[in-house]
């Protein structure tokens, strides 16, 4: 089974900057996705990742010959996207080489922390969903 590699928020940037058409992204939030995503991303629930839906991700790879990675997250990428990338490199091992499975380390809350005042970086962003990362912290 192929090794599923993390990325930090800012690598991702850096390949979707520099490579976007070698990127897919896919976001198994649910009712989370609401309030903002990685632009060009698919939404595929966690719950939803398996059988028809996971041989259609599989298809859309498949037609996408320059595709050489797949990050997979959650809001944090603590539960539900390392479990998609694991559930995704079982389902593919040997059938698409060429691709290299990873998650996104922090998941959707850390790209938010990062990239929610710059322009282009979150696509459908509704601050009030995510007001709480701008408030003071306190003790």
């Amino acid at each position: 089974m192929e090794q599923v590699v993390y990325l930090s928020p800012a690598e991702l940037a850096a390949m979707l900057r520099d490579h976007p058409s070698d990127v897919t992204i896919v976001d198994v939030r649910g009712n989370d996705y609401e309030g903002g995503h990685i632009p060009n991303s698919l939404n595929i629930p966690a719950d939803q990742l398996a059988g028809e839906r996971l041989e259609a991700l599989a298809a859309y790879v498949r037609a996408r010959p320059h595709l050489r990675h797949i990050v997979f997250h959650c809001l944090y990428s603590k539960q539900r996207g390392p479990k998609a990338a694991a559930m995704w490199c079982r389902s593919q091992a040997s059938g698409l080489p060429h691709v290299q499975a990873h998650v996104l380390r922090g998941g959707f809350e850390a790209w938010a922390m990062l990239y929610r005042k710059q322009p282009g970086m979150i696509a459908d962003y509704l601050p009030e969903k995510w007001a709480w990362m701008d408030a003071p912290v306190k003790d």
